[in-house]
């Protein structure tokens, strides 16, 4: 058990610093800090999902809205390309890219490495019918952090992105 004293020292310092929090509250910077930060946190995860299926699409894009998730879908990954970096908006980093690796006009993987400058902080998982060894190679070298197999792509995905936010 702390000495008097002690406890006499610990009421004087939680009393100074109750007294700086308020004299804080009032300054105008602290005060736009606040406002800018509750903005940021308020936000919706943004999601960009791009996969030539419409069924997959839309399922993949339904289970993100349920969890949370704002989405924007793509039917290839030229459109993916335009989505990111926001041709047709201002420019907001997604948190979370989801990719078939198979698409016309342009891949998964060749999408993600050509915006690999706007993904430094965004979840990047590619999904594919068929996940082989060359799949898995190109998904290292762009630091994929998911490869799922359609087949259970949209549960995996869901309890994948789950654990992510226990973790964080």
């Amino acid at each position: 058990m702390p000495r008097i004293e002690e406890r006499t020292q610990t009421r004087e310092w939680s009393a100074h610093l109750v007294r700086t929090y308020r004299d804080m509250a009032n300054d105008p910077v602290v005060t736009s800090l606040k406002s800018n930060a509750s903005r940021r946190t308020t936000r919706a995860p943004r999601a960009v999902i791009a996969d030539d299926d419409p069924s997959m699409r839309q399922a993949v894009a339904r289970a993100l809205r349920r969890v949370g998730y704002a989405v924007d879908v793509a039917s290839d990954g030229e459109e993916l390309v335009e989505l990111v970096r926001g041709t047709s908006r201002p420019y907001v980093a997604p948190d979370l890219v989801v990719s078939d690796v198979h698409m016309p006009r342009l891949s998964g993987p060749d999408a993600i490495a050509s915006l690999a400058p706007l993904l430094e902080n965004t979840t990047v998982v590619l999904m594919s019918g068929h996940v082989g060894e060359s799949v898995f190679a190109r998904a290292r070298e762009l630091g994929v952090f998911l490869v799922l197999e359609k087949s259970n792509a949209i549960e995996t995905l869901c309890e994948s992105l789950a654990c992510c936010r226990e973790v964080a």
